[in-house]
């Protein structure tokens, strides 16, 4: 089997993510409520389960702990 794998579906909860990356830019969810940080995007915080969630342009910098190679 071959060909390209089709995108995940754009919803109201990673419609600024799939632009931001069109755009060239990496969206970080962030909390208002609780300031924790996730990727993937969601409605609510896994932290806290608040709502109150905005999106924000990662820095570029970091450490990475672990990968992994997904091959199809």
């Amino acid at each position: 089997m071959s060909g390209a794998k089709p995108l995940p579906p754009v919803d109201d909860d990673t419609r600024a993510w799939w632009e931001g990356l069109h755009r060239g830019v990496l969206l970080l969810q962030h909390c208002r409520a609780c300031g924790s940080v996730q990727v993937y995007q969601r409605a609510m915080c896994g932290c806290c389960l608040g709502g109150d969630l905005e999106h924000r342009e990662a820095s570029g910098e970091g450490t990475i702990y672990s990968f992994s190679t997904v091959y199809r």
